[in-house]
């Protein structure tokens, strides 16, 4: 029969527009979808908004850990065989199989790069979107969560094209801006301190209970406790100088020269803070500065790449290489929240972060204030940055065993911040006392 026939031929032909149909509606729907939540504000409260970002921030910094020293590849094995560890970058390894950025290419301190450069494009692309005060600045910074990530991803996945030559400039420019984040680091410790002994200070005048169950009935508890507490920073500290004395070779004009000026400047920074110099000046702070800058000189020490001069040079254990990736990771992590809450505040106040003045700004569209939060974005952009630095040795190592600060170029950063730690705080000691005229408050 003609008909049948014609009805059999035409089924097939229906079958396949009909799967050409129903594949560009999905397509469509995805493309849509996508498009919906690149759109979608999913505005959240600025210390929620805090968390996510240093979230992001601790995962990207723990995972170019996990790359840096265990030398894995930062790549994308595509197919069904297995990738040739040996090939290079987009590869093929058979007709249905490719490595993207395989071998040496992406592994140890590139991978690091890679990871520090997404997250430099990401905190440089808000600080440009945050610069003016405006509502949508709020919404660059706490919302657009979806397009974020699909942002970071792209960013990923882009860097895995890119030759290591682009990352060896990258590399060069961060030599000269990740001091920028020491400079802030110091600043912030400085601040901390004085922040610290005003805090208790002011629970002691104002008798608040001892973590809400003891009296404080003298209104001297708290002052114990910094009394207390500065005397371990001071017998911490001075116990690492003498033990800085003995291990570390003093015949070596680079460490003797580390502890003795570090040691002086100790010294007379806390000389001065009790004095009538400094009225303003806190032992605890001072103690604290102390504790830092011996801490920055031993790094300095122990960065060295000369077995005559530093003992540590030859063993880099397990928990030495352990501690050290803790400290790298949270210690950033760490400052990056404090420096969010405080820059956050600052944007969302319009006065200074010492301020004691809050503005519930709520979240809902049209509803929002207008805000900046350049230098919020501009602090994760330096610390996006350093990281790079911190974990490839300045961009001067790739070995694989070194511990996470280690070369020439990172002692010398590292002793020449401790040098500028102590003279940062010697102004803020004196410079009341110049000026009489100014308020440094």
């Amino acid at each position: 029969n003609i008909s049948d026939r014609v009805v059999a031929e035409a089924l097939p032909c229906s079958y396949r527009h009909m799967g050409a149909c129903l594949g560009s509606c999905v397509a469509t729907c995805a493309a849509t979808a996508c498009c919906k939540a690149c759109g979608c504000t999913c505005l959240l409260s600025p210390f929620a908004a805090n968390v996510l970002y240093c979230t992001l921030f601790s995962v990207a910094t723990i995972s170019a850990l996990i790359f840096r020293y265990e030398q894995v590849p930062l790549r994308i094995c595509l197919g069904f065989s297995d990738c040739d560890d040996t090939n290079g970058q987009w590869t093929s390894i058979s007709s249905y199989s490719y490595d993207l950025c395989g071998g040496d290419d992406c592994a140890g301190h590139w991978a690091a790069f890679r990871l520090s450069f997404m997250l430099s494009c990401f905190f440089g692309i808000l600080l440009l979107c945050t610069t003016c005060a405006s509502k949508f600045a709020v919404y660059a910074h706490r919302g657009f969560w979806i397009a974020k990530v699909m942002f970071i991803v792209s960013v990923t996945l882009a860097t895995l094209f890119m030759p290591n030559d682009a990352f060896a400039y990258f590399a060069w420019v961060a030599r000269f801006v990740a001091p920028g984040f020491l400079i802030y680091q110091m600043i912030f410790f400085i601040d901390f301190g004085y922040k610290f002994n005003t805090t208790l200070c002011d629970w002691d005048d104002a008798q608040k209970s001892v973590l809400c169950c003891s009296a404080n009935e003298d209104g001297v508890w708290y002052k114990r406790l910094l009394l207390t507490l500065s005397v371990i920073c001071y017998v911490t500290t001075f116990t690492g100088v003498g033990l800085l004395f003995h291990y570390f070779d003093q015949g070596c004009a680079f460490n003797p020269l580390a502890i003795s000026l570090t040691l002086a400047f100790l010294l007379i920074n806390t000389v001065i803070s009790v004095s009538k110099i400094a009225m303003h000046g806190a032992i605890i702070t001072s103690g604290f500065i102390s504790l830092y800058t011996m801490w920055l000189a031993y790094s300095a020490m122990a960065s060295m790449p000369y077995e005559d001069c530093n003992p540590l040079y030859n063993e880099p254990t397990a928990i030495t290489t352990g501690i050290s990736i803790g400290i790298a990771a949270f210690s950033m992590a760490g400052v990056a929240f404090n420096a969010g809450n405080r820059e956050n505040r600052r944007a969302m106040t319009g006065k200074s972060a010492n301020d004691q003045v809050t503005v519930d700004v709520p979240a809902a569209d049209g509803e929002v204030q207008p805000a900046s939060f350049w230098s919020y974005h501009l602090v994760m952009l330096l610390l996006s940055v350093y990281m790079s630095m911190l974990l490839t040795n300045w961009g001067q190592s790739n070995t694989d065993n070194a511990l996470h600060s280690s070369g020439v170029a990172s002692a010398w950063v590292q002793l020449g911040s401790s040098w500028l730690c102590s003279l940062l705080y010697f102004w803020t000691l004196v410079a009341p006392a110049l000026f009489p005229d100014r308020d440094f408050s």
